[in-house]
């Protein structure tokens, strides 16, 4: 399959409906839109998993908001492209990510806040976050000079992280 860059997104290439010059958009927010992309990178793959997402919207480490693993490597990605993230570069669900202990770091538009969705137990000594998420918590927390609201979804307990 053949696919191009675009609005820092891979879109599928289709030779057959559209003039050689152009890209068929195949997400729901370009709907039946053509690009023209002679200018675009263009690339062969087997599958839409093997694109190389760094550096894009779904995978950039210049964003605040995204992914945190448990050993505390971050995975940035532009707001509200997390599924996107887990799908194509994870592979996986979100919900697979949370169960496996991935922080989840966006952002309240509306108070310009940044949040971390653990899923983790906080009554459960097994199931809370990991030192090195913590530090990274808190680095980005004073880089930023700004509270980090700390929800755990897995229970009621919705406390602002305090720095240790």
């Amino acid at each position: 399959m053949k696919y191009v860059k675009y609005d820092d997104f891979w879109w599928k290439w289709n030779d057959k409906e559209s003039p050689l010059n152009k890209a068929q958009l195949s997400r729901p927010d370009y709907s039946d839109v053509c690009i023209d992309a002679t200018e675009l990178e263009l690339v062969e793959v087997e599958s839409f998993s093997e694109l190389n997402w760094y550096g894009m919207k779904l995978y950039d480490n210049k964003y605040d908001t995204g992914w945190l693993d448990r050993s505390g490597k971050f995975y940035g990605c532009a707001y509200e492209y997390h599924t996107e993230q887990a799908e194509y570069i994870h592979k996986c669900t979100e919900e697979e990510l949370e169960e496996k202990g991935f922080i989840k770091i966006t952002k309240d538009i509306i108070e310009n806040k940044l949040i971390g969705y653990f899923s983790g137990d906080s009554y459960n000594e097994n199931m809370q976050p990991t030192k090195a998420q913590i530090k990274y918590l808190e680095e980005l927390q004073n880089k930023k000079d700004c509270m980090i609201w700390f929800v755990y979804t897995s229970d009621e307990l919705n406390d602002e992280m305090e720095p240790s």
